[in-house]
């Protein structure tokens, strides 16, 4: 056996593999470590390995770039809801959380400090015509009103 090498058997378990379709699927639901590898059937410290291992990243963070697909269907959906759907607690929801648009204006131009300013806007949001079109047609009107308390 001179000049011959003989390649060392690895010793231990065999290691486990991912389904990483699956993994995908359980977090867009936004499950955590311990529940992922539960219905994988593996256990937590593996999978943070693994996932460690193939992606350079934390499970957080794998998880997070996962969810990009629910956070693009949710708002999908409540722009359905609040567009074509003519709901307007939605409509108004949308306005707040995904253009900032906010009840009251912060004046810096006001010089009373017990002075409050409201803004009043009266939108009327009419669809277009034609149904293969996204933009709608926003017509409207701003009153600003400063009362003092």
């Amino acid at each position: 056996m001179i000049g011959c090498i003989v390649a060392k058997k690895k010793m231990g378990r065999i290691p486990k593999s991912i389904d990483w379709k699956l993994l995908e699927k359980l977090c867009a639901l936004r499950l955590d470590l311990v529940d992922c590898a539960e219905l994988m059937g593996g256990h937590d410290k593996t999978l943070h390995v693994k996932i460690k291992e193939k992606y350079n990243q934390t499970f957080t963070e794998y998880r997070n770039q996962k969810l990009a697909v629910t956070r693009r269907s949710l708002v999908t959906e409540a722009l359905n809801q609040a567009l074509r759907k003519n709901n307007t607690a939605m409509l108004i929801f949308c306005l707040k959380n995904l253009c900032g648009w906010e009840n009251y204006i912060a004046r810096s131009d006001v010089k009373e400090p017990a002075s409050r300013v409201v803004q009043q806007i009266s939108l009327n949001y009419s669809l277009p015509s034609d149904p293969n079109r996204n933009k709608g047609v926003i017509d409207g009107e701003a009153t600003t009103i400063t009362s003092d308390d």
